[in-house]
């Protein structure tokens, strides 16, 4: 799951819907009192040809500006935490961490935007919205054709993010369904800090 975070669906077809112009600041308006937040989430990712290939859960938490920590309990473990500087993944079965620079990371757009990176928004793509039986659907679209990421679609169900949409350019598409939204804890601001376990071997990548 966490990999196909790191190159990050509602299904719906949008077709029906007639998609208009959007300014990043209403974006913005919605996105707001989400961040700061912690709750669970369900991933179903779908192949090119709209088959679904592996579906995931588990707990997130964001904090503004850029720290996150998601963490996959199904069907295995794996664990994404950054504190705005760094990105750590953990792969506790191979007890393996892959360590990332924060900055530059492009296809982590998705999730930079989740925690508070709002200045991407503006920056970073070109937007539309259209109301559909789901809800109102924010569609951006990377300015840059060298993002491994094609499209995000944020859908909201009154005042609240119901899902994210994900789809790469190999057309594979995840999404991600939240719930159970709270304000963050002391114990889950704590989380954003990562310890790398004791005898886990460690790479250093590059910025995609």
């Amino acid at each position: 799951m966490i990999r196909i975070l790191l190159s990050l669906c509602t299904m719906v077809v949008l077709a029906t819907a007639q998609p208009a112009s959007a300014n990043s600041e209403s974006l913005v308006e919605l996105l707001e009192p989400l961040v700061n937040g912690a709750g669970d989430f369900e991933q179903i990712t779908y192949d090119s040809k709209g088959q679904p290939v592996q579906r995931s859960s588990g707990h997130f938490a964001v904090m503004k500006p850029g720290k996150f920590y998601w963490q996959t309990l199904q069907p295995y473990e794996q664990v994404l935490v950054s504190d705005a500087q760094t990105i750590w993944l953990y792969d506790p079965d191979l007890e393996q961490v892959t360590v990332k620079t924060f900055a530059g990371e492009q296809n982590q757009l998705p999730i930079r935007i989740l925690s508070g990176d709002f200045d991407l928004i503006g920056k970073e793509f070109q937007l539309s919205e259209a109301k559909t039986e789901q809800g109102l659907v924010y569609h951006l679209a990377p300015n840059s054709a060298s993002s491994n990421v094609a499209s995000i679609d944020l859908t909201f169900v009154g005042q609240n993010l119901a899902s994210m949409t994900v789809v790469d350019r190999t057309e594979t598409k995840t999404q991600f369904v939240f719930s159970n939204r709270k304000a963050l804890s002391q114990d889950d601001k704590n989380k954003f800090a990562f310890e790398i376990p004791e005898g886990a071997d460690v790479f250093h990548d590059q910025p995609l």
